[in-house]
């Protein structure tokens, strides 16, 4: 061995022990993982701050649940009340898991990590619109486009929307969800089976649609509703047109009354939503888009529906066709109090991650 070979190997020995004994002597500062030690942040309990949805899906699911807090890159368990939830990704300041299906209610969530368990009191509501007691009620993924269109009623009237000639092609996704129900404006409808009479015998409703519009068409008469309508005496529709978002009614007396127009842009999905109380004197009628306040108008000969007329998505009395895609609708034999209308947009945005 030369000369230069021998220095060069009492340097590299040299420096050799100095390391091994500075990684003795420090081991959760060098190299934590190689010997053994548990990395940054892990030796401090969890903390959980936030989470970037309150309330979800009692199916689970949609979109992804995000902990923000303190120390979770250690994290080995998620917990929803007692169900255990899967874990997509995890880092120091966050851990984010997919919504696991639970029963309706409110639970608290919980987070394991190496060193402790902290526990969040009552952060997060598992909700559904089937808690409204809907008699109709269809929403993506559960659409079928081939031979004929079929869109699923999970509300408790069981017809499903079908049409077997004209129907809407399946369309592209909303969130982690497809097909939504995709009309061409021109003559995609969808309709069950059952009068609106028997939907909603004492006039008694409410509505909601999520929709996106590809265009609008100009208003029409009085009675209209391109969105949700009945197909045969335009006694109730619900629209949208150029002028926005409005609803009709023909009262007992049969006397056309509408709603005002709340502006609705398109090509983007809204959340619209309908109400009818006859016992509401002068203001019977109530409509709402995303998060705005309740626009309403007079009924005043009263609303008992009476014709065999049926519930059809898609299409206006006048044959005015809605060009866009859908993604959720209910109707609802009874009003909605301000607080389940709250937890239905909650829902909306959890389940399909659209901002309404």
């Amino acid at each position: 061995m030369s000369l230069v070979d021998k220095n060069r190997f009492r340097k590299t020995y040299v420096n050799l022990k100095i390391s091994k004994r500075f990684i003795k002597t420090y081991p959760d500062v060098i190299a934590p993982r190689a010997l053994g030690a548990k990395p940054w942040g892990d030796t401090d309990p969890p903390v959980i701050s936030s989470l970037n949805y309150s309330q979800g899906d009692i199916a689970g699911g949609g979109q992804s649940i995000t902990i923000t807090g303190e120390n979770l890159n250690s994290t080995s368990s998620v917990k929803f009340g007692l169900t255990s939830a899967t874990i997509i990704s995890k880092s120091h300041s966050s851990v984010t898991v997919t919504l696991p299906a639970h029963v309706a209610g409110t639970v608290d969530v919980s987070v394991t990590t190496d060193v402790a368990t902290a526990t969040s009191s009552n952060a997060f509501e598992f909700w559904s619109p089937a808690q409204l007691s809907p008699k109709a009620w269809a929403r993506a993924p559960n659409y079928s486009a081939s031979s004929s269109g079929t869109l699923t009623d999970e509300g408790s009237l069981s017809d499903n929307f079908v049409e077997a000639t004209n129907f809407p092609s399946a369309g592209s996704a909303i969130g982690n969800f497809s097909p939504t129900i995709n009309f061409d404006g021109t003559d995609d409808i969808l309709s069950n089976t059952t009068a609106w009479s028997t939907v909603i015998p004492n006039g008694t409703v409410f509505i909601w649609c999520l929709f996106y519009a590809d265009t609008a068409q100009a208003e029409a008469a009085l009675h209209d509703g391109n969105l949700v309508a009945d197909s045969l005496n335009a006694e109730i529709g619900v629209d949208i047109s150029t002028s926005g978002f409005s609803a009709s009614i023909l009262d007992d007396v049969l006397s056309y009354t509408r709603s005002g127009f709340i502006p609705c842009s398109v090509e983007t999905w809204h959340l619209g939503l309908m109400m009818c109380n006859p016992s509401d004197v002068g203001s019977e009628g109530k409509i709402a888009v995303d998060d705005s306040s309740w626009t309403t108008w007079a009924v005043s000969g009263g609303f008992t529906p009476f014709t065999p007329g049926n519930v059809t998505l898609g299409k206006g009395y006048e044959a005015r066709y809605f060009d866009g895609r859908m993604a959720d609708v209910g109707i609802v034999n009874a009003t909605a109090s301000a607080g389940n209308v709250i937890k239905l947009r909650k829902y909306m945005q959890q389940r399909y991650g659209v901002t309404v």
